[in-house]
């Protein structure tokens, strides 16, 4: 039997049935030392096979390897040597085979077989590091590892990159009444987007950095989510009132399109409608207001008012741009921050004039900067990160 050949397909699920009883009669047969021989030489094949997955090279380092390969001895020979060398020859293989397979399974498969290379996490990790979907049980899916075109179902959700990148949830099962108080909860790395279709239709592309947290299947009363960060909704028209709870403001709609930004480090929470009608009410207080569409509500923690505004020019992060109207540069570097994932530093007297210019976000953080020199009024350096997790940093100066 060829054993190196038998594991790598054993590792992709590719065996059958009658190759993996040959495998186990074959360990029952060798001894201990040829065991850890075998499994030493299955470490190297792996590590050299440009055809083999890198999570699983990944998986199986070399310290994983001597960790697994002890406990394979320990398993073994025990605590007691004396005890274990008056057993018979035939229970030492017998562990030995057992053994054995335990050591791939937990060195290769732990890491690597999930449904459609989805990982499974029960710590929560930062929004900032993965695009992630988290689930009722808290366990975390890795949504930037599914391909273009792939498809994965995953309980009652089916979850899908499609042509042009997006990230597409779709509710399958609207059945269940067990589902009504399952929340999910997506959140957008830096740098990246991503787009939820909700059980009843809504549609809401995230921002990077943002987080949103909604049920599986809404109530039979209303249609309540959770928004930290920036969100474009088109919402399904229904009798249903439509809420998104934000830090500073709630929002109330039937039927509308419109765009929340609700980042923490903002001092204001924006709404800004582009289709229907809006209620915002204030989170602290009991003021409430309607916008109309053209109109966005800015709500700190203490008052809600009213502006007219340019709202395509609001949503422009949703066609991949930067879209800066007089805006301070304060402002532009947190934009700047969030999708290059960089730390921003002030030094000197900043202007306080606004900036007017649309760029591309699949830019390069060099040209952006560049571009923002042009006008004249800020320059900039980028240096190595100081921040653990930060990409880079930027230093504003006059």
């Amino acid at each position: 039997m060829d054993i190196n050949k038998f594991l790598k397909k054993y590792t992709e699920n590719k065996y059958t049935e009658q190759e993996h009883q040959e495998f186990i009669d074959w360990l029952n047969g060798q001894s201990v030392n040829t065991v850890k021989k075998v499994l030493k030489n299955y470490y190297d094949v792996i590590k050299n096979d440009t055809k083999i997955s890198d999570d699983i090279k990944g998986a199986l380092t070399e310290e994983k390897r001597e960790e697994l390969l002890s406990r394979i001895e320990q398993v073994i020979v025990g605590t007691n040597r004396k005890e274990m060398q008056l057993r018979s020859y035939g229970f030492l293989k017998r562990v030995a085979a057992v053994a054995a397979i335990l050591i791939v399974v937990i060195s290769v498969f732990s890491h690597f077989h999930e449904d459609h290379n989805i990982r499974k996490e029960k710590t929560k990790k930062h929004q900032k590091e993965i695009t992630s979907l988290i689930l009722k049980d808290g366990a975390v899916l890795n949504l930037d590892s599914i391909r273009e075109g792939e498809e994965i179902v995953q309980g009652a959700v089916k979850i899908q990159r499609s042509e042009d990148g997006q990230l597409i949830y779709n509710i399958i099962d609207k059945s269940g009444e067990n589902l009504k108080n399952d929340y999910n909860t997506i959140n957008t790395a830096i740098g990246k987007q991503s787009f939820v279709k909700l059980a009843d239709g809504t549609k809401v592309w995230l921002n990077a950095a943002s987080s949103l947290r909604f049920p599986v299947n809404f109530t039979k009363e209303e249609r309540v989510v959770e928004l930290e960060g920036e969100a474009y909704f088109e919402v399904a028209k229904e009798k249903r009132t439509f809420k998104i709870i934000t830090n500073r403001q709630n929002v109330e709609v039937l039927g509308t399109h419109f765009n929340v930004n609700a980042y923490e480090d903002n001092q204001y929470v924006k709404t800004t409608l582009l289709e229907g009608s809006v209620r915002l009410n204030s989170a602290k207080s009991n003021q409430s207001v309607i916008l109309r569409p053209g109109e966005q509500g800015i709500g700190s923690k203490n008052e809600l008012f009213v502006r007219e505004i340019d709202a395509q020019e609001v949503i422009g992060w949703k066609k991949g741009l930067f879209i800066f109207t007089n805006e301070p540069i304060h402002s532009v570097m947190k934009e700047i921050s969030r999708w290059y994932n960089v730390e921003i530093v002030y030094e000197g007297q900043i202007t306080e004039e606004g900036f007017v210019m649309n760029i591309s976000r699949s830019e390069n953080i060099n040209d952006v900067l560049r571009k923002l020199e042009f006008t004249g009024l800020v320059h900039f350096k980028l240096m190595p990160g100081h921040v653990s997790g930060k990409e880079g940093r930027v230093i504003v100066m006059p």
